[in-house]
């Protein structure tokens, strides 16, 4: 790997080499080196942190200068990008720090390009521990559609913007690729003042990796912007030996290092439609019937439009939905909401059969005033009949 991976560690590297120097000709090379770098298309990279240290070590040049200086244009926050840093086989001490971008996949692009493709397996694994989570925090019956995992990849770029190509490995980009992958899944941007590092285990446990601390060094010089580090609970990390002003978190779950990206990821998780996903929500309901409030089960059923129910979906659904539906609705009236289908709603009609008290569909052209819902199953011994209108809230 070369510098120009990381533009500012290189201007850094020269700044260092000038004040070593003591040839005055070497001196003068150097600083032409330096200012040729805040001069090229590669400038908006160079950040002000950088900038300063330079502007301080050459005062008259920075002055005479300036007019041709290109301007920096910092990271901004976006969807699925994030940070990560590798360090060199050759040189443990050596560290670079890329961007991470995970993306929906579209037809005209290159899926996993350049040093992703070494990651396509990490990649599926981090998809499932991140899905795992997801479906935790839905408290519902969850079901991936056949193609989600295949319509997102990622990417690792340079802080310049061109494609790594080089042979990187290691596990250190597990826990910034679980982030950005959920940042893409509930489509909320992710703020670019984070860096973590840190492997990632099946479980959600966040595992310890090689020279943390190298890496983190690497990407605050990289991207100054940065104010919060996620490290795993067990990395020793001297924050004073960086910067003072910048948070340490220290995590051993994934949903911890979730929750300091997106405080209210619960919420985000619970309101968000996810792309490619079908499920199901219990919620607690309440029905007005002949003056008299009864505890009811509403069903809530979410799919994105993109996640096609195919036989294979209804499979995977039906072997955990309906085990995990006795919990909750059995011999209670349960409200169907958003069935959407005609096969759909006779699909639950068929499989809640037995289970319920009584069934009802609720449809927003039956309401008048209020929620409404049309009874369509009741059992010999139920209050409610077939065809009757309840109101439910």
């Amino acid at each position: 790997m070369v510098n120009k991976y990381n533009i500012n560690k290189a201007v850094l590297d020269l700044v260092e080499l000038y004040n070593k120097a003591t040839d005055r000709t070497v001196k003068i090379q150097i600083t032409k080196s330096i200012f040729d770098h805040l001069k090229n298309n590669y400038a908006f990279a160079i950040n002000n942190k950088t900038r300063d240290i330079v502007k301080n070590t050459f005062p008259d040049d920075w002055s005479a200068e300036s007019h041709q200086i290109n301007e920096y244009k910092p990271v901004g926050q976006e969807v699925g990008k994030t940070f990560v840093a590798v360090v060199e086989k050759e040189n443990q001490d050596a560290a670079y720090c890329f961007i991470l971008i995970v993306r929906k996949t579209a037809n005209n692009i290159e899926k996993f390009p350049g040093a992703a493709s070494r990651y396509q397996d990490t990649f599926a694994k981090v998809f499932n521990t991140v899905f795992n989570l997801i479906e935790r925090e839905k408290k519902s019956v969850v079901v991936r559609g056949d193609n989600m995992t295949s319509s997102f990849d990622f990417v690792i770029k340079t802080t310049t913007g061109e494609i790594v190509n080089d042979n990187i490995s290691g596990r250190s980009l597990e826990l910034p690729l679980a982030i950005a992958l959920f940042s893409s899944l509930v489509n909320k941007d992710l703020m670019p003042d984070v860096f973590s590092t840190g492997a990632l285990e099946e479980n959600e446990e966040v595992l310890l990796v090689d020279n943390a601390k190298t890496k983190v060094e690497a990407a605050i010089t990289e991207f100054s912007g940065i104010n919060k580090l996620i490290i795993p609970n067990v990395a020793v990390f001297n924050n004073g030996h960086t910067n003072k002003d910048i948070l340490v978190h220290k995590v051993q779950k994934l949903e911890d290092a979730i929750a300091i990206c997106y405080p209210d990821y619960k919420e985000i998780i619970l309101g968000t439609t996810i792309t490619g996903l079908f499920y199901q929500e219990y919620i607690p309901a309440k029905v007005t019937y002949n003056s008299t409030v009864t505890d009811a089960t509403r069903i809530l059923i979410n799919f994105d439009t993109n996640a096609e129910i195919t036989p294979s979906i209804l499979a995977k659904y039906e072997n955990s939905n309906f085990r995990f539906a006795e919990n909750h609705v059995n011999g209670k009236l349960v409200i169907l909401d958003n069935s959407r289908i005609n096969w759909l709603t006779s699909y639950y009609t068929t499989k809640l059969a037995n289970i319920v008290g009584a069934l009802a569909i609720y449809d927003p052209k039956f309401s008048v005033t209020g929620k409404m819902a049309v009874v369509v199953l009741a059992h010999g011994n139920s209050k409610y009949k077939i065809g009757e209108l309840i109101t439910w809230e």
